[in-house]
């Protein structure tokens, strides 16, 4: 039997119940221990900090990741790895805790002390993890939590040493002084891939400085967008192969790029007085624009290639300390550096800005400009800038010493080992990722901070390196180790080894390293390897399967690209996909500024996991989409909704009729299509599953759900509703049966607790989720072809009725296909089609039968013929007998003139008493006449309607019998007693005089009609 299941479906309720049993069972453990022994499958989990509360975007990675186990589980494959994962160290910690406790500066974290600072970080790395886990585990998202790996337990660790050992003794660690991208208010740098994560759109100050020759009545003028560096200023830097113009304007005269010329002065009168090449003015010396610092070798032009035409005025201020480019000229130039910033961001020069932050100082130093005459020209322009991405403060370039990973050295590996990497989507492989790759940065791994996996590189004074690649491999060399010894500031600061070459002391290089390189290194650390699991670490490697969202391209995805490069020459991961944001209902990207960041716990509660799991697969992952809940909702109950009415129908009347699920032999036509139809979808679905394109995989479903509940179910409805248990019956059961339990294994990676409920009650097995996908047969393509035909045909002329006003219900007299070709098709298929078409015949013959041609006068060409006597020619051509003539000979005469069809235009249309659609691809004619015996049938088809509205109401099940009694105007009644048994047998009535019951008042056709009907007992 199959269980019964209430008559209105409530995804909440059936959430909680199923919630209970997977706790109640233990299901989670369960399905990590399925499939055990077979092929593996492995997954790495991007691991998330759990120092916040998860949001949506939280919710959408982990959906697909787990959709993705669910499927390759139920395909037969033992996943493992298939663990949780918690990132642990880094900014994002540091930042919580300093919030708590009120600090806004690291040397207020020096005077608390390192080590309680860092005890503070650890506890809160895990403050929200309960959250995190209730929230994905309410998700469906089914990994192993007990067993999660963490980075900050000193065994990853130690895995992380020994990578940085082996990449040390590669060449690919070492040290180096940069301009590096750096944040004041953590007071540290940042890696590249960091950098391109924070870029935003700013206004900024754009300016126009006089900087005076030495010795002369001349200026150089020079553009920056960073005046805060003009106190640093120690060269000028011009293009050797660009023309620059001495021009003479307003009282002034100065030197500018000419290309630059027709912009920066638009509006203003200027003479060019001279003309130099870049290399022309190289060496010129300059008078210091602000006078505050001592600079003992520059204030001269020098030549860069770096120089552009596309903005600013073609000299570039050079401060070394806060640019790349700039600090490369000093080194060339060997001048000295100065750095008139402090780490914090402030500005420790002798001037009038000392003490004030970069931003707040520009301000001051441009009002100073103006007021000693030097400042031409200001504006203010909007562009990209790269912000602290864990912060949000403005970046500066800043010189650091930093240790460094050597990605420059091997780009071409890494660029090519990419190329093997299966991206969904595509474009990412050599867009976006391939695009950061391809600049080939090095990676700036230190970080001046004091949270995170200490860099494992102790020195001397004499410059020698040991780099222990083990915690065992330290400890040996160690000095004295400190109580309660663990793989963090401070305790690894206090051990000194001595150095075997010249028997110095050696400490510890005081950082700790990028957080990026702890998550990046999960898919060996997490086994502890090499120090354990190297079994484990070589059978599932590289990693099957990863996902995050699309900004992880050049973070989490980039770092385990590059370090696996490095590391073993190969890729990390097989396959990823790459998930888009969620927006807000307005199509804008959330934020918790603008208070409209969506809470997952809350909206599972509201609308349930199910309906939130099946939003995010609505179209591919990889688009954008707007969130709402009506969204989610309308789409979830439409298809979930949808399968649990098929389910109440079949069980209603299989349990009626006593039927068990077993094999019947399937001999109806239409049991034969839906069975291979089904069979057809299976496969496509695994097609698309495979190729990680779930949206496609969901889409299969819903053609399947909609003509399994839409043209199945409802053509067999009076199948299942007749008394006698034939063969028929059976096989239609078992269709029926079969399909549904196919839908439902197909659905249970997307909607995991609908599918399981429902799964319960129509097989009586323990979990959906601890079987297998049917393997699909072989199906019958003709059949489903055939259907498919007759389908179109249904369809068509449903649209055909539809822009011609005529009802559906309304019964035709005829409809004609006019294609020979569907002669066959309408034969086999002949009562399926009269029943949909509501038609009393339906006919194949040529189409030209049915259409009629109307000829008009081609006005261009026969207005010279006819001239002034056209529009009465045009009047002849309109009678009938004309156009027969002109239909049948191809001539006719008019106005004593003979006109051939060549003379007219050709307007084809449908033959009188025919409606058509002749843009359609099948060319369909259906009678429009219409008699006293059609209209009463289709009167009496209204009536079956109405009364089918009040069964609803009455939340009758689809097999309760009622009473019916029916009052009102002459042509309904006449309608009712003349299609009494068709609406008797339709709506499971019979009738009954003086009938008390539930009474409503219809009007149908501005007729009157009055309908009681009482449930019979």
């Amino acid at each position: 039997m199959l269980e019964q299941v209430p008559q209105k479906y409530d995804q909440l309720s059936i959430e909680k119940e199923i919630e209970e049993f997977w706790n109640r069972e233990d299901m989670i453990h369960k399905a990590l221990e399925k499939n055990k022994g077979n092929q593996k499958f492995s997954f790495l989990e991007g691991p998330p900090t759990a120092n916040g509360p998860p949001h949506i975007g939280h919710a959408e990675t982990r959906a697909i990741k787990d959709l993705v186990l669910r499927y390759k589980s139920m395909r037969g494959y033992y996943i493992f790895p298939r663990r949780a994962g918690w990132d642990c160290h880094g900014l994002p910690v540091e930042i919580e805790v300093e919030k708590s406790l009120g600090i806004k500066s690291k040397k207020e974290i020096e005077e608390l002390g390192v080590e309680k600072f860092n005890k503070l970080c650890k506890e809160s790395v895990f403050k929200y993890v309960r959250e995190w886990e209730t929230v994905s585990k309410r998700l469906g998202f089914w990994v192993d939590y007990e067993h999660a790996y963490v980075t900050m337990n000193d065994e990853y660790i130690e895995s992380e040493w020994w990578a940085l050992k082996k990449l040390y003794e590669k060449g690919l660690l070492f040290k180096d002084f940069r301009i590096s991208p750096y944040c004041p208010r953590c007071g540290t740098t940042l890696s590249a891939h960091e950098v391109a994560q924070g870029y935003k759109d700013i206004e900024d100050y754009s300016i126009y400085v006089l900087f005076k020759l030495k010795n002369k009545d001349e200026y150089f003028l020079v553009w920056t967008t960073t005046p805060w560096t003009l106190p640093a200023n120690t060269f000028l830097a011009v293009n050797p192969d660009f023309d620059y113009i001495l021009v003479s304007s307003e009282g002034r005269k100065f030197w500018l790029l000419e290309d630059r010329a027709p912009a920066i002065l638009k509006g203003r009168e200027y003479e060019v007085i001279d003309r130099k090449k870049g290399t022309e003015l190289r060496n010129l010396e300059y008078e210091q624009l602000l006078p505050y610092l001592m600079v003992r070798k520059g204030l001269y032009v020098v030549t860069a290639d770096f120089v552009s035409k596309e903005d600013g005025s073609g000299i570039v201020h050079i401060a070394p300390a806060f640019g790349a480019d700039d600090y490369a000229i000093l080194k060339r130039e060997n001048g000295e550096l100065y750095i008139t910033v402090s780490e914090d961001g402030k500005i420790n020069l002798e001037s009038p800005w000392k003490g004030m932050n970069v931003n707040e100082a520009n301000d001051k130093i441009i009002e100073f400009l103006r007021h000693e005459g030097k400042l031409y020209k200001r504006e203010k322009i909007v562009h990209s800038y790269p912000h602290c991405w864990r912060c949000g403060t403005k970046l500066i370039y800043y010189p650091v010493e930093s240790w460094y990973i050597g990605v420059s050295k091997k780009k071409d590996l890494i660029v090519n080992l990419n190329k093997k990497i299966n991206w969904k989507p595509e474009h990412i492989r050599d867009g976006r990722f391939g695009n950061f790759l391809e600049e080939g940065k090095d990676w700036a791994l230190s970080r001046n901070r004091f949270w995170g996996t200490p860099l494992p590189v102790w020195t001397c004074a004499k410059g020698h390196v040991f780099i222990p690649g083990s915690k065992k491999e330290l400890l040996d060399r160690a000095l004295e180790v400190p109580p309660n010894f663990e793989l963090h500031k401070p305790y690894v600061d206090n051990i000194k080894v001595k150095c075997d070459q010249c028997g110095e002391l050696m400490k510890r290089e005081p950082y700790p390293i990028d957080t990026w390189f702890d998550s990046g290194s999960a898919f060996y650390a997490q086994y502890h390897y090499p120090f354990e699991g190297q079994d484990l670490f070589r059978e599932n490697y590289p990693i099957d399967f990863i996902s995050e969202a699309i900004d992880q391209t050049r973070g989490w995805f980039y770092s385990l690209h590059v370090i696996s490069s490095l590391l073993f020459e190969n890729i990390s991961f097989k396959n990823v996909v790459v998930m888009e944001f969620i927006l807000n209902s307005k199509g804008e990207k959330m934020s918790k500024s603008k208070g409209d960041v969506v809470d997952p716990k809350v909206i599972m509660d509201q609308i349930g996991a199910d309906s939130l799991r099946l939003f995010f697969f609505q179209g591919p992952p990889w688009k954008p989409k707007r969130f709402s809940n009506e969204i989610a909702l309308e789409y979830s109950r439409k298809l979930l909704g949808t399968i649990y009415n098929s389910y109440v129908l079949i069980s209603t009347n299989a349990n009626l009729d006593k039927w068990e699920p077993k094999e019947e032999k399937i001999i109806n036509y239409l049991d034969k299509w839906m069975d291979s139809r089904t069979n057809q979808a299976l496969i496509n679905y695994m097609k698309y599953m495979d190729d990680y394109e779930p949206h496609r995989g969901l889409e299969e479903i819903e053609k399947l759900v909609d003509e399994f509940s839409q043209w199945y179910l409802r053509l067999s409805r009076d199948r299942f509703w007749k008394e006698t248990v034939d063969e028929d019956k059976k096989s239609a059961y078992f269709v029926a049966y079969r399909t549904l339990d196919s839908i439902l294994k197909m659905l249970a990676p997307f909607a995991p607790y609908f599918s399981e409920y429902l799964y319960k009650k129509l097989t009586a097995k323990y979990s959906i989720h601890m079987d297998l996908l049917p393997e699909p047969a072989k199906y019958d393509e003709i059949i489903v072809n055939e259907m498919q035909n007759v389908r179109s045909i249904v369809e068509m002329s449903r649209r055909i009725r539809q822009l011609n006003g005529i009802s559906l219900r309304r019964p035709v007299r005829e409809v004609i296909i006019g294609d020979r070709s569907f002669e066959p098709l309408v034969t086999k298929y002949k009562d399926l089609l009269l029943k949909e078409l509501n038609a009393k015949e339906v006919k194949v013959v040529d189409s030209d039968n049915y259409k009629k041609r109307t000829y008009k006068l081609d006005r261009k060409k026969m207005g010279k013929i006819f001239g002034k006597d056209l529009q009465e020619a045009e009047s002849q051509m309109s009678n009938p007998e004309v156009q027969a003539e002109l239909d049948r000979k191809g001539e006719a005469i008019i106005l004593n003139r003979t006109v051939t069809k060549s003379d007219t235009i050709v307007e084809e249309g449908v033959r009188d008493g025919y409606i058509s659609d002749l843009s359609l691809s099948i060319p369909i004619f259906i009678s429009s006449e219409f008699d006293r015996d059609l209209y009463l049938e289709g009167l009496a088809r209204e009536i079956i309607r109405r009364v089918q509205s009040m069964r609803k109401d009455l939340n009758l099940e689809y097999t309760d019998k009622i009473f019916l009694n029916l009052e009102g105007d002459s042509d309904l009644i006449e309608a009712y007693r003349k299609n009494q048994h068709v609406i008797e047998e339709a709506t499971l009535s019979i009738p009954k005089e003086n009938l008390s019951g539930y009474t409503k008042e219809w009007e149908i056709d501005e007729l009157k009609l009055k309908v009681t009907i009482a449930k019979m007992e």
